[in-house]
């Protein structure tokens, strides 16, 4: 079974499966966690995997801009009849 050692808490959507997946939390850090499997007969050692948490990026799109939109057009459109003689 899967169980966190330290570093902020998260929940493990299982501790029973081999992938579990949690919600990163919004500070930086490392998450240890530890995995213990059993065959029915005996226990394995235990593993460890550590998680490696960045903070979350910063977006600088620089100073704010003003965009004017382009004049309006006005478009007239005309049905031109057009025949085709049939012999």
């Amino acid at each position: 079974a899967w169980s966190q050692t330290s570093g902020t808490a998260v929940t493990l959507s299982s501790a029973t499966v081999a992938s579990p997946t949690f919600t990163a939390p919004s500070t930086a850090g490392s998450l240890v966690f530890s995995l213990k499997v059993n065959d029915g007969t005996e226990d394995s050692d235990l593993e460890t995997v550590t998680v490696e948490v960045n903070s979350k990026p910063a977006a600088d799109a620089g100073d704010d801009q003003i965009v004017r939109r382009a004049p309006r057009r006005r478009w007239t459109v005309r049905a031109v009849p057009t025949a085709t003689a049939i012999p």
